[in-house]
């Protein structure tokens, strides 16, 4: 494996990140993980991927929950937000795949956020999925020509 050269992705799931995740820890474990396969196959060219976003869930139970106090999935997304942020900015030197900013931009080219107490939060634009978590036949076609791009870039 990768003695050869090659190209692989390394990914974490939304679902790795919880309300009690430590985002910074699940980042230094991800750029220590990435390192060392790194160092094991040099000729290996490794793509890091942003975490995916869930889409907002909009009901009247997150709102009272957000007006109490209590954590939403909201906070759950502003985890994985932050975690990209983190990985943007580390790898801003190398190719990476922005998965979440590919699934957070709507077709007419906005990005699909909310706002949560002050924060900007990004989530899974609501056009591009049928079930809030994964992407439906065009967020795929968009993920698609994105990886492409920048796979034809390394």
């Amino acid at each position: 494996m990768g003695s050869q050269g090659g190209v692989a992705l390394y990914k974490y799931c939304y679902i790795d990140i919880g309300l009690d995740t430590d985002v910074q820890q699940l980042f230094e474990n991800y750029r220590r993980e990435l390192a060392d396969v790194k160092a094991r196959y040099p000729s290996l060219i490794i793509v890091p991927v942003t975490v995916p976003l869930m889409a907002d869930d909009a009901s009247v139970k997150t709102w009272v929950k957000t007006m109490i106090g209590r954590p939403t999935s909201r906070d759950v997304n502003l985890k994985r937000n932050q975690f990209n942020v983190l990985l943007r900015d580390y790898y801003s030197s190398e190719p990476i795949f922005d998965l979440a900013r590919v699934e957070s931009t709507n077709p007419d080219g906005s990005q699909s956020y909310v706002m949560s107490r002050g924060r900007k939060i990004y989530t899974l634009a609501p056009g591009l999925t049928t079930d809030g978590g994964h992407l439906n036949q065009a967020g795929r076609r968009a993920a698609a020509q994105q990886l492409l791009q920048v796979l034809a870039g390394v």
